[in-house]
């Protein structure tokens, strides 16, 4: 299939809000690994500070360093609370009206008569019993009632409004440079001197840690803040369903269609969803693959993709696979390579995938139910369901077999699908080759102790050869042959 049959004759026909071009991305790949500088080193800063304490603590898992510090942050600001409670609320005269805000009036009273639970014992019972919520809700427990509803800081303006900025610091989230420093004392507290000769990261690494705590880094902001599109939503995969449903209905071939956001779901879990179909979070989709292929570290979602009848099997075939990205970089372009079409090629070596349809729940119905009788015409009143719903076999494709074992996926790629690469940006091969540099090195800070000390005696990190992954890239891009397809700039529309 060359690049002509592939994108057809007017390829940014219908494009939306610009002009569209397709760039090879072997020439692209090729532009970023000449613009390596293999000198850089990355300087760190107060961003790269909460990786390098994790390394060093030992933290394997970020969820769960993340879960220690909310947990901290909580016990410090019920602490807090406490405080401020005995401190200042049992020394206050009651709201004005006897109505207002009962709860306040009920712990002022008991605790004047001497009696339990007074403050302090209700925000201790209120935090065992809602451990996940922040003493903001036990303040705003004490406004209940139609005169604050809730709101703790209309009471202090009533009864005390010289603590309103004293209770807006207890209510505060504690700086995450104090909970690390807290987690670190903790853990270096907890190691008695009986286990010095096994001891944790936080105790072996304490003065660096500490160092990393007291240091003055420089600011500069997070320095690679591209998220691979998922900060602008659907508006990639939306541009890439007009741009391809423009391209299709202006083809001379007939009975292709665009679908996007297709899932990957076995036989069975689609099976129990539909049975669930009553269940609001059950959210069921107009088009799925059905197939029991394993899928682990792969993906099953794939953004859009072309759909024509098989000429050899008299059914539905998957011509091409496209991935959406708001910005095209080496980084985001490596998943639609390696994740998406490896579970493309999964999905084919499954003998009994197929792909369901049901067109009520489509949002043009009437052209799903046109293309699927123009491409299966004879079966079509046969095997649609009673929900109007169809599943279809899905046709194989050459060099693609449940026996192959090929240690190199690329060797053994579908042959017949097209790969395409959309976005509204394409990153400069210079500045693309930065930010692979930038992404690594924050993983040596994330992954290395060695990385994690070199840091801290310098300031600075030796950005790790990112060849290799290029390389790795270029090789499948030139087994795949995808094509980018991205804005044209001012000059090019010229």
């Amino acid at each position: 299939m060359t690049t002509s049959d592939f994108m057809g004759e007017d390829s940014d026909t219908n494009a939306p809000h610009h002009q569209m071009q397709t760039i090879p991305l072997e020439k692209y790949l090729e532009d970023v690994l000449n613009a390596i500088d293999s000198s850089y080193h990355m300087a760190i800063t107060a961003q790269h500070r909460r990786k390098m304490i994790r390394c060093l603590m030992g933290y394997k898992n970020k969820a769960e360093f993340d879960l220690t510090l909310q947990n901290l942050a909580m016990e410090m600001q019920w602490e807090r609370a406490a405080k401020f409670v005995s401190d200042h609320l049992f020394n206050l005269d009651p709201p004005p009206h006897s109505t207002c805000a009962p709860m306040f009036q009920e712990g002022l009273r008991l605790h004047r008569e001497g009696g339990h639970p007074n403050f302090v014992f209700q925000s201790m019972d209120f935090q065992n019993q809602n451990k996940h919520l922040a003493p903001s809700r036990f303040f705003s427990y004490l406004a209940r009632g139609r005169a604050y509803q809730g709101q703790f800081e209309r009471l202090l303006e009533d009864v005390a409004p010289n603590l309103k900025e004293q209770y807006a610091d207890v209510i505060q989230e504690p700086p995450e440079i104090d909970l690390m420093k807290m987690l670190v004392l903790k853990e270096c507290e907890s190691t008695t001197v009986a286990e010095s000769d096994d001891q944790p990261p936080a105790v072996q690494w304490k003065n660096q840690l500490m160092q990393l705590l007291e240091r003055e880094f420089p600011n500069k902001g997070p320095q690679h803040p591209d998220d691979g599109g998922r900060s602008l939503g659907r508006r990639g995969e939306s541009d890439l369903t007009s741009y391809l449903e423009g391209r299709v209905h202006n083809e001379t071939r007939t009975s292709r269609m665009v679908v996007s956001n297709v899932y990957v779901k076995s036989p069975s879990k689609h099976l129990r969803q539909t049975n669930q179909s009553n269940n609001p979070s059950k959210r069921l989709h107009p088009v799925l693959i059905l197939s029991n292929a394993d899928l682990v570290g792969m993906t099953s979602e794939f953004d859009s993709i072309i759909l024509e009848k098989d000429a050899v099997s008299e059914t539905i075939r998957i011509s091409e696979l496209w991935e959406a990205k708001a910005s095209l970089t080496p980084v985001t372009i490596s998943d639609a390579l390696f994740k998406k079409m490896q579970a493309l090629r999964e999905v084919l070596k499954d003998p009994d995938a197929a792909i369901y349809f049901n067109p009520r729940l489509y949002e043009h119905p009437q052209l799903l139910r046109d293309f699927l009788a123009a491409t299966i015409v004879e079966d079509y009143d046969r095997i649609v369901g009673e929900d109007d719903s169809i599943t279809v076999p899905l046709a194989s494709h050459h060099g693609v077999n449940s026996e192959d074992k090929a240690d190199c996926w690329e060797d053994q790629s579908p042959v017949g699908i097209g790969l395409g690469i959309f976005g509204m940006d394409l990153m400069g091969p210079k500045a693309a080759a930065r930010r692979m540099q930038l992404i690594q090195c924050e993983k040596l800070l994330e992954q290395s102790v060695d990385a994690v000390l070199e840091g801290l005696d310098t300031g600075y990190l030796l950005a790790p050869d990112v060849r290799p992954q290029l390389e790795s890239m270029l090789r499948a891009a030139q087994v795949l042959r995808p094509t980018l397809v991205v804005p044209m700039t001012e000059d090019e529309q010229v």
